[in-house]
């Protein structure tokens, strides 16, 4: 079974670290000729005699945590809000998460809880949304990353961390839709961002030429530029060059007649 340092939660040390099998609430650690391999380099716990199929957890010998951790996953919703799922095989005497952010990887802080379903058997579903965390990365010196864990704390005080998942806010503005295409006169370019910055569009015909540049303000959301003024352009096909920052697409457009 692998494990996360991060996951260690009140257990003093991964040396300590046991394997705890639950069956129907009643915890059985895996000690002495039965009892646990712990690889602190490879982060495994092996143990021998295991029998049929069952819920498992890390414990520093007879106090497994209460809480088994099925999945957790964050993503964007649109390019302001951060989405975190999470789900758990089970509960025992489980009271809270704790959503903790960072935008370092290494500086946690508290943004929000959710409570726990207590004691369950069975699959259980969490969300939290982060309405701030882009705008927080921004004001942050640009932060490009947005780390999140879980802390999870039972009706004792007792607590785990989950795994550290990120939000990679280099992807952001990556996606942009040029329409129409082909076009008659122009073209409109519309393109997310979450901070002001400016867009420069050139455009070249087949032998490298330039027929056209212009540089474009935008705002933090969702822009429209409208790319005009290209009713003289000879029909045919041409190359948009679209810079913004350090990222650039090249985008192949078609001048109709």
């Amino acid at each position: 079974f692998k494990y996360s340092p991060a996951m260690l939660g009140t257990v003093a040390s991964e040396s300590d670290l046991v394997l705890a099998r639950n069956d129907f609430g009643i915890w059985t650690p895996f000690v002495g000729t039965s009892g646990t391999l712990t690889d602190t380099i490879a982060k495994t716990m092996t143990a021998n005699s295991l029998y049929d199929m069952a819920a498992f957890a890390g414990t520093d010998n007879n106090n497994p945590l209460p809480v088994v951790m099925n999945s957790f996953t964050v993503s964007l919703e649109g390019k302001n809000i951060a989405k975190l799922n999470w789900s758990t095989s089970q509960e025992i005497n489980s009271d809270y998460f704790a959503i903790e952010r960072s935008f370092d990887g290494s500086n946690f802080r508290e943004i929000g809880s959710v409570k726990a379903k207590g004691n369950s058997q069975k699959l259980v579903q969490y969300q939290f949304k982060d309405a701030e965390s882009v705008r927080k990365a921004l004001e942050e010196g640009g932060a490009n990353a947005i780390y999140y864990r879980l802390r999870q704390v039972d009706r004792d005080a007792k607590y785990s961390y989950s795994e550290i998942r990120v939000i990679d806010l280099n992807n952001l503005g990556e996606e942009l839709a040029i329409t129409p295409n082909p076009f008659k006169q122009s073209f409109g370019i519309a393109i997310a961002q979450t901070e002001a910055t400016e867009m420069f569009v050139r455009i070249v015909d087949l032998s490298g030429k330039e027929v056209y540049s212009q540089i474009f303000a935008l705002s933090p959301g969702s822009n429209e530029v409208d790319v005009d003024k290209l009713d003289k352009l000879m029909p045919g096909v041409y190359l948009a060059n679209i810079k913004i920052g350090n990222q650039e697409k090249h985008i192949k457009i078609v001048k109709s007649e």
